[in-house]
Protein backbone atom coordinates (compact mmCIF):
# COMPACT_ATOMS: atom_id res chain seq x y z
CA UNK A 1 0.00 0.00 0.00
CA UNK A 2 1.23 3.43 -0.96
CA UNK A 3 -0.11 6.20 0.76
CA UNK A 4 0.57 10.34 1.29
CA UNK A 5 2.68 10.91 3.73
CA UNK A 6 0.60 13.20 6.28
CA UNK A 7 -0.59 14.15 9.27
CA UNK A 8 -4.39 14.31 10.24
CA UNK A 9 -6.13 14.67 13.31
CA UNK A 10 -8.93 12.74 14.05
CA UNK A 11 -11.43 12.67 16.80
CA UNK A 12 -9.06 14.86 18.49
CA UNK A 13 -6.37 12.98 18.40
CA UNK A 14 -3.51 13.78 16.01
CA UNK A 15 -1.70 10.94 14.13
CA UNK A 16 1.04 10.44 11.26
CA UNK A 17 0.21 8.50 8.41
CA UNK A 18 3.63 7.40 6.81
CA UNK A 19 3.86 6.32 3.13
CA UNK A 20 4.06 2.56 3.65
CA UNK A 21 0.37 3.02 5.31
CA UNK A 22 1.30 2.62 8.95
CA UNK A 23 -1.22 5.13 11.00
CA UNK A 24 1.45 6.63 14.57
CA UNK A 25 -0.27 8.56 17.30
CA UNK A 26 1.68 11.44 17.58
CA UNK A 27 2.20 14.26 21.09
CA UNK A 28 4.14 17.16 21.80
CA UNK A 29 6.63 16.99 24.17
CA UNK A 30 6.25 19.60 26.69
CA UNK A 31 9.78 19.36 28.23
CA UNK A 32 11.12 22.51 27.60
CA UNK A 33 14.05 22.48 24.99
CA UNK A 34 17.04 24.88 24.88
CA UNK A 35 15.76 27.88 21.73
CA UNK A 36 11.93 27.12 22.38
CA UNK A 37 11.37 24.00 19.93
CA UNK A 38 8.53 22.28 20.16
CA UNK A 39 9.05 18.26 19.93
CA UNK A 40 6.71 15.56 18.48
CA UNK A 41 6.74 11.89 19.84
CA UNK A 42 5.21 9.09 17.31
CA UNK A 43 3.93 5.91 19.37
CA UNK A 44 3.42 2.53 18.09
CA UNK A 45 1.82 1.38 15.14
CA UNK A 46 -2.30 1.54 14.80
CA UNK A 47 -4.34 -1.60 14.56
CA UNK A 48 -5.43 -2.51 10.94
CA UNK A 49 -9.25 -1.62 11.56
CA UNK A 50 -8.30 2.03 13.31
CA UNK A 51 -5.49 2.88 10.89
CA UNK A 52 -8.00 2.54 8.47
CA UNK A 53 -10.74 5.21 9.77
CA UNK A 54 -8.28 7.15 10.23
CA UNK A 55 -6.90 7.05 6.50
CA UNK A 56 -10.36 7.49 5.24
CA UNK A 57 -10.68 10.24 7.48
CA UNK A 58 -7.01 11.63 6.14
CA UNK A 59 -8.56 11.15 2.44
CA UNK A 60 -11.95 12.92 3.34
CA UNK A 61 -10.26 15.79 4.16
CA UNK A 62 -7.80 16.39 1.20
CA UNK A 63 -10.71 15.49 -1.15
CA UNK A 64 -12.83 18.49 0.52
CA UNK A 65 -9.78 20.91 0.44
CA UNK A 66 -8.76 20.17 -3.23
CA UNK A 67 -12.57 20.49 -3.85
CA UNK A 68 -12.87 24.23 -2.23
CA UNK A 69 -9.39 25.22 -3.69
CA UNK A 70 -10.90 24.19 -7.22
CA UNK A 71 -14.16 26.01 -6.63
CA UNK A 72 -12.66 29.63 -5.21
CA UNK A 73 -10.58 29.39 -8.65
CA UNK A 74 -13.40 29.07 -10.90
CA UNK A 75 -15.00 31.68 -8.99
CA UNK A 76 -12.36 33.99 -8.80
CA UNK A 77 -12.22 33.32 -12.74
CA UNK A 78 -15.79 34.85 -12.87
CA UNK A 79 -17.41 31.39 -13.22
CA UNK A 80 -20.24 30.22 -11.87
CA UNK A 81 -21.69 26.82 -10.81
CA UNK A 82 -24.78 25.46 -12.27
CA UNK A 83 -26.30 22.10 -12.54
CA UNK A 84 -24.53 21.51 -15.79
CA UNK A 85 -20.91 22.23 -14.71
CA UNK A 86 -19.37 25.71 -14.42
CA UNK A 87 -20.61 28.52 -17.14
Amino acid sequence: MKCIRCRVTFEGNRYEIAVDGQVYPTWQNVATVPGGVNTWSLGEPLAPSEAQQVRSEAQRQRRNRNARERNETMRDLGLKKTPYGWE
